[in-house]
């Protein structure tokens, strides 16, 4: 096998075969949660005849998605294979527990680390689009207190007519982010919404923003893949309360009816962040594993952080 480093212009040769073969819905399944991260991650490609392998560098680990081809068991012979015979330690990211009975049949020596940390949150789109029942009690006061403030407000998906608008609203978030202590996770995003932006037919989004008194003040960067919408990038302007579940309530209210679950992706062990996606009320995770293929090449133990 033959690999390069994981580009922006893989995209059209990555994308289709990423979708037709993704054992599972997980964000990092999607043109934005592979290619937005290519760089951090340290991600890597090889295109053979019968499909396309990738892998990142976590700790000096290869750590590689399934093959995404017709013969998983195959792919796996072959990746193993190459990192014998470059005494590479190597192992899978993310698979989950439906997926592992491939490194089991494989007859790999393994041992397994999961984190919640790194597990998507799903949400059933009737819950965000309603905040019934008292479990949605902050949502719903959010939501009250947005629409008693702020009533010259317009909300529309992100087209060629306000697109001007919207990188500007994420430059001058990105330049007062940037002045402050970020972790290296929300620099490298904001790092990529620009290309996002230029290429959004490419990483197959849909955006949405949120203006208030003609100035938009909060922007969402998603995607609907199957019955599965992504929620990518959101950003908001904080001095309105309320912005961030207002954003969340109208997206959600747009989405087509094909659509029944939301995918919020992980809080990556922020707090902050994750008592937030909590107060959404998931319905369920999508449980990620790291699974570690023990051999001569082994890198040293201990626990391997993604980010």
């Amino acid at each position: 096998m033959h690999f390069k480093k994981l580009e922006f212009n893989d995209i059209p040769k990555v994308a289709d075969t990423l979708y037709q073969y993704a054992p599972n819905t997980a964000n990092d399944y999607t043109v934005t949660g592979l290619f937005l991260w290519r760089d951090l991650l340290n991600a890597y490609v090889a295109y053979e005849e019968e499909g396309i392998y990738i892998y990142q560098v976590v700790d000096g680990w290869h750590l590689f998605y399934p093959p995404l081809c017709g013969d998983v068991a195959a792919g796996i012979r072959k990746i193993t294979d190459y990192c014998t015979a470059h005494a590479l330690p190597y192992g899978f990211y993310p698979l989950t527990e439906e997926n592992m009975d491939w490194i089991v049949k494989a007859g790999l020596p393994f041992t397994v680390e999961e984190s919640e940390d790194y597990n998507d949150y799903l949400y059933l789109k009737q819950d965000l689009m309603q905040f019934r029942g008292r479990r949605y009690h902050t949502q719903k006061n959010h939501l009250n207190k947005f629409n008693q403030t702020y009533e010259d407000y317009t909300f529309s998906r992100i087209t060629d007519a306000n697109i001007g608008e919207v990188s500007a609203f994420f430059k001058a978030y990105t330049e007062s982010k940037m002045q402050g202590d970020i972790s290296a996770v929300e620099r490298e995003e904001l790092t990529k919404i620009p290309e996002m932006l230029s290429a959004m037919q490419l990483y197959r989004l849909t955006g949405y923003c949120l203006s208030i008194d003609g100035k938009v003040q909060a922007a969402e960067l998603g995607e609907i893949a199957g019955n599965v919408y992504y929620s990518h990038v959101e950003k908001a302007n904080r001095e309105y309360r309320g912005i961030y579940t207002k954003l969340v309530h109208l997206i959600v209210n747009d989405l087509p009816e094909s659509v029944g679950l939301i995918n919020r992706e992980e809080d990556l062990g922020d707090m902050g962040l994750r008592q937030s996606k909590r107060r959404y009320r998931p319905c369920g995770y999508i449980e990620k594993k790291m699974v570690f293929v023990q051999s001569e090449a082994a890198a040293p133990g201990g626990k391997h952080e993604l980010f």
